[in-house]
Order: C-alpha cells, then structure tokens, then sequence
C-alpha cells in the first residue's frame, strides 16, 4: 500500500490493511486482524491474486447454448472443439460441436469421466461400456473384454482403465497404442511385452478399500488412489519393466476422480478433508509425498462437501496460464458452488483462496489458452480480467472483525481510505460487528488515471478518500461490485481520532 495522506487540523492515526491472504476459515473471525497479510472471512466472485492486491473475477462470454438440462462433464477433443455430456430429464446425453450427438448415452445417474486416447476421446461411466468419439461420429468400444470401467488415462501409450465392478481392485491397461485390446481380449499365447495387462492391488492395500480414482504424475507414474490412501507405480511401454514405487508415501485417499489434475510438475487432487498436491521431494528427489493445501479452509471445505450428495459429483479444472486449481461442487441440477485455489509462482509467497457462485458453473475444462464452464444453461468461456464480457459476475469481500486499534475502547473514525485501480463501481460498507449494522456506506466510481497505466500486470492505484466520522468498538468492511474488467483493491485504511 502507497503512502497514505494525513488530514490536517485532527489529529489522527492511520490503521492500515494491505496485502490479501484470501481466505481463512479455520480461526475465529474476531481473532484475524492482522493488518498486513489480511485475511478475509468471505471472497466470492473475487480473488487475491500473488501480489496481495483484491481482484475482481473475469467474466464470461456464451460459447455453446443448450435447450434443456445441464452441462455435467466436459472434454476438449480438438484445440477449439469440445464434447460434452449433457444431463435431461430422461438420461444423460454426448453431444459435440457441429451437432454430432449420441442421444441417452448413458442412464441419468450416471457419473460420467472422459480421457483422450489415440487422438480420441473415451467417456466412461460405471458399470456402462465406454463410449469413444472421434470427431465425426460418438461409437462403443470395439473391446470384447467385459470391463465397463468408470475412469481411465492415458499412460505410457496405454490406457489405463479402474472402476470395474466385480473388481474393484484392479487396472486393466490396453496393448500399447490401442486402446480396444485389453488382457482379456489378447491371445491366451501371446507373449509381447506390449500387449494388455492389469495390476490388482488388493493385497497391497491391507484394507477393504477399491479404487476411486487414477492420475498421471510425472509421464511414466501412475497415481492409484483409493478412499483412503494412493499407491503410485512406474510404467513402461515394456511391462516387465513396471515397478511398485516404494518411496511414495501417499497417505490421503481421492474422493472424486474427476478432481484429479496435473499442475506443472504436481499432482492435485480432493479428499474428504481437503485439496492436495502428490509432489516428489526437490530435496532428495526420490521421495514422493503429499502435501495440503486446503488447512486455512478446512470448515468451508466440510461444509462444501456435505452440501454435496455424491461425492463423486464433486469435480476439478486446472487453469496453468492463471495457475488457478477450480473445484465444482453441484449442490442441485441448477445450484452450484466453486472454490478457487490461486497458486503463487513464487514459494516465498502464499497461495490463496477464494469462493464463487458466478454462472453456478458445475464443471469446466482447459487447453490452449481457453477455460470453458458448463452450467445448466450451456458452456461459457471465461475472459481474461482486464477483458469486457457479456456476463459479469458479482463480487462480496467481507473483512473479519477489525478493531481499529483496541479490542476494548470504542473508537472514533475519522475517514475510510481505499486504494483501487482499474474501472467499475465498488460500494463499500462499514458494518458494526456486534449489530451488523450498517453504520456507513459509500459508492466509489473507480476510474483509469491519465497517467500510463496500461500494464494490467502491475496496475497503479488511486486514493479514495472518504470523511465517516462514526464511533464503533469493531467494524467489519463489506465490498460489492457488479461489472466487468480490470478492478483491483490494493489497501484500504482507516484514520481513527487519537
């Protein structure tokens, strides 16, 4: 925060707040005001990017309208092509760009998963044969191997599927660049190193556990999690050359398959108890491990989940050109929440959360620079931040209890001070933290100065200066917005009577 400007003729002292941290769920709201690095108790439809500057979120753009239900999975198959599945009222269809569909797909329960495979995308769902589209037309698997796995990924130029009923335990991976030919379909004689194999890890779970969920980490690792622990193996196009990875220590199990997601070099994925990261140690560089990441949200990540009927609905999209981690939580066919993890590029700086209820997106979908929603009235692309979109979320920041200096004395404030830049319309309110009543309000036009500010990167603030002249032992600052574009909160301030 910039140096603030003392008025004259009062005295008076700056409290200043700067530097937002995000979220935090996990302490009282009375007990975290810190100044610096300030938290807040609520961040929907905005973001504290690695800077501690408070952001408005992008908006959003119509990219692919639908007539009924709702968007419940989405995959890209192409650059700018997706498919999607679509939920009615009878049972769940595929459907694509440029009207290729396959009409009641899958049954309406379903928990549909996708991967790409041989230049080709595989939809899955349990106990139901998977589905493959290539563009032109949606067909079965040509496989006679009675599977009906409900996820799969693509490893070593195989495809790995688990989820099987019957056999909750097991991988069934295909010949090595065909996904149609698994164990059960090669000749009981062959005996190529690349033909279809499975791995069943039943007896080295040493629990009543199955498979929930199979990620990628680095290339040639497959990440084997199950409700409660993950078991990583090496792969290899040559599967005598597979091997049980005995260093990774992953000791939190994956509830959804679908919230598994590569980050860089990391592996996210959702728990019961929160978001973690399988990462291997740069210290030694054999280890493999879990880190988590979701401790300052814990409550609100409870209280997320249990909204939730199905766990298995609750699913993840990894943005890499903003380094944000979204997690969908459909609590009905039109209501849904999403959490945010905004990741900082640097490990000196922390990494924040925040919440959103924009479009009531259900699940979403990322590559080549382009991050797609899919809500119950179609796919949306998000914009950049800076960018005007036809749909524009609206954002609520509340601060927890600040003291304005003492925990016990009733202050006199003077004046509101808030440091912001880019355009739009931010009401802010002073609220009392005992009544929650509204003791202040003030609408601020924020404006582009005319000095060069055309680095959305590193934006320059403007001071608004506000005269309160209210008496309170402990307020609670409120920001509301409504618009798209550019809008940043870089520090506010109160000066308080001495």
């Amino acid at each position: 925060m910039s140096r603030l400007r003392a008025p004259t003729g009062i005295k008076v002292a700056p409290i200043p707040y700067e530097d937002f941290q995000g979220l935090d769920t996990s302490r009282d709201p009375v007990g975290l005001d810190t100044g610096k690095q300030q938290h807040f108790v609520v961040c929907n439809n905005a973001h504290c990017d690695f800077r501690g500057n408070l952001v408005r979120d992008p908006g959003a753009n119509v990219y692919e309208n639908i007539n009924e239900g709702q968007i419940e999975h989405m995959r890209f198959f192409g650059k700018d092509r997706i498919a999607w599945a679509q939920k009615t009222g009878r049972a769940i269809d595929l459907r694509s760009q440029g009207g290729v569909d396959s009409v009641d797909a899958f049954p309406i329960t379903s928990r549909i998963t996708s991967t790409n495979f041989d230049r080709k995308t595989i939809f899955f769902a349990r106990g139901q044969k998977p589905i493959w589209f290539d563009g032109a037309k949606f067909f079965d698997t040509e496989s006679a191997a009675d599977l009906n796995p409900s996820f799969g990924v693509a490893v070593q130029q195989r495809l790995a599927v688990a989820g099987i009923v019957g056999s909750p335990t097991q991988i069934h991976f295909s010949r090595v660049d065909d996904g149609n030919v698994f164990a059960d379909d090669e000749d009981t004689n062959a005996t190529e190193v690349t033909r279809g194999a499975f791995l069943d890890i039943a007896n080295q779970l040493n629990t009543a556990d199955d498979i929930t969920g199979l990620g990628v980490l680095e290339k040639n690792r497959l990440a084997v999690f199950t409700n409660d622990q993950g078991i990583l193996f090496k792969i290899d196009p040559d599967l005598t050359l597979w091997e049980l990875e005995d260093r990774a220590n992953i000791s939190v199990g994956c509830m959804s398959h679908n919230t598994i997601c590569n980050a860089g070099a990391d592996l996210l994925f959702c728990s019961r108890s929160g978001v973690h990261s399988v990462r291997r140690s740069v210290t030694n560089g054999i280890s493999v491990f879990t880190v988590p990441l979701s401790e300052k949200i814990d409550i609100l990540w409870r209280s997320l989940v249990a909204q939730v009927d199905d766990h298995t609905k609750i699913n993840a999209v990894f943005d890499p050109d903003e380094n944000q981690y979204h997690v969908f939580f459909p609590i009905t066919d039109s209501l849904s929440k999403r959490l945010t993890f905004t990741i900082s590029p640097s490990k000196q700086i922390e990494s924040k959360w925040s919440t959103g209820t924009f479009l009531n997106a259900r699940c979403g979908a990322f590559l080549g620079g382009r991050l797609l929603y899919g809500t119950s009235g179609g796919i949306h692309e998000i914009s950049n931040i800076e960018d005007v979109a036809s749909a524009t979320p609206e954002i609520e920041v509340v601060t927890p209890t600040l003291w304005l200096g003492s925990i016990t004395d009733i202050t006199t404030i003077h004046s509101l001070v808030i440091q912001a830049a880019g355009t739009g319309t931010l009401l802010v309110e002073i609220r009392d933290t005992y009544t929650n009543e509204v003791i202040y309000s003030q609408t601020l036009e924020i404006e582009e100065q005319v000095v060069d500010d055309s680095f959305s990167d590193n934006p320059l603030p403007q001071q608004y200066e506000r005269k309160v002249e209210r008496r309170a032992s402990g307020v609670r600052l409120v920001f509301k917005s409504q618009g798209t574009g550019l809008l940043r909160v870089v520090g506010f301030a109160f000066y308080v009577r001495e």
